[in-house]
Parts: structure tokens; sequence; C-alpha cells
């Protein structure tokens, strides 16, 4: 698909207007095909963020928390690296999931100073892509 769009410039120019425009999946595809072309494009490389448990007091948590493991295929790509978002519960599986792949824990860190989602939201603002299931609570 880079092939199609000519060059890596105009393949990330297209996928920062998918971001932009909130179409991450789409801008996610071409960032990853760029990386596929070229592994230290260093506007490629994107930070994944992730958070992968509601509160667990919640009636349908069980529709929105899964395991942190299942990000084990996002860790692998080349030029990827997760950012875990996740507080309070679950936040230990950061630590339970490090042998098998890097899971940077900033959740821990975030919202300490300023106020609920104030640091969350500037980390995701500098993200490539950011992923939940469900929805904060």
């Amino acid at each position: 698909m880079i092939g199609a769009m000519a060059t890596i410039s105009g393949a990330l120019a297209i996928a920062i207007r998918h971001h932009q425009a909130g179409r991450l999946q789409a801008a996610e595809q071409i960032y990853r095909q760029i990386l596929q072309a070229e592994p230290n494009q260093a506007d490629a490389i994107h930070l994944l963020g992730i958070a992968w448990q509601g509160n667990p007091t919640y009636r349908n948590d069980r529709d929105r928390s899964i395991p942190a493991s299942c990000f084990e295929r996002l860790a692998r790509p080349s030029g990827v690296r997760l950012l875990s978002l996740q507080k309070h519960a679950g936040a230990e599986q950061s630590q339970e999931v490090a042998e098998w792949f890097p899971v940077l824990d900033l959740g821990s860190r975030l919202d300490e100073t300023w106020g609920a989602f104030m640091d969350t939201a500037a980390v995701m603002m500098n993200l490539g892509v950011t992923g939940a299931k469900g929805r904060a609570q």
C-alpha cells in the first residue's frame, strides 16, 4: 500500500490526516505499513496507550474489562510501545505481563496533582492510538 501512496512522507501525511479526523484504525494501519517498509521511521513510531479494566464492582464490568495479556499481539510489532494508562483495579497486570511484552506503566503517576483525567488527557493527546474497552466511569 505504501507504493500506492508514492512515498513514506506521502503515506505519513495521509495517516496524520486520518489521525486528526479521528479515524484511528485507518491511521494505525498506515503507520504500521510505514514501519514495515522503514522500521526506524521516527515520525511513524507511535505509542499505543491502553487501559483494560474498569471498576470491578460495576454491574457490567465483564462486558468492558479484558486481561492485559490480550494486548500481547499489539506489543510485538517493531516500532510499537505500549503505555499503561490503567489506574486502580487491574493496574497490577502491568507487572504480570512484563515477562511477555514491555508495558510502560504510567497509570500510577497520572492525575495525582492536577485532578481527574488531566494528566491522562495530556498523555492521550500525544499518543498515536489509544485503546480501551468500555467507557471511563
